[in-house]
């Protein structure tokens, strides 16, 4: 059974359209506009600290000789991204959002030896 709609909203319909949704589009227009290429940065002086840390969660295996040790870590980036602030006041007060790591500006930061 195939179904067919044309020229119908459900956002609207089901109440989908909520502040949120509005508000992530609004952020994702920023980085369309800019793109995520560039660092998240009002001037091109500026830095983007980021912090980084690291929590050893499990030792896994120890070769002494060999000297592998073989772990389970946990490692979190936090930096400021000046195209992702807005009035939460605007937006029915909301203070955070989850937008897809894949649509802004990540740091370039590798791990090596993992």
């Amino acid at each position: 059974m195939e179904y067919w709609f044309y020229g119908y909203d459900f956002d609207n319909e089901l109440n989908i359209t909520s502040k949120e949704k509005i508000l992530v589009r609004r952020l994702l227009q920023r980085y369309e506009r800019q793109g995520k290429e560039g660092r998240p940065v009002v001037n091109t002086s500026d830095a983007v600290r980021v912090e980084f840390g690291l929590s050893l969660i499990q030792i896994l295996d120890v070769d002494v000789k060999n000297q592998i040790l073989k772990t389970n870590i946990w490692y979190e980036y936090t930096w400021v991204d000046v195209l992702l602030r807005w009035d939460p006041q605007a937006y029915d007060n909301i203070s955070d959002v989850r937008i897809p790591s894949d649509k802004i500006w990540l740091p370039d930061i590798v791990l090596y030896n993992l």
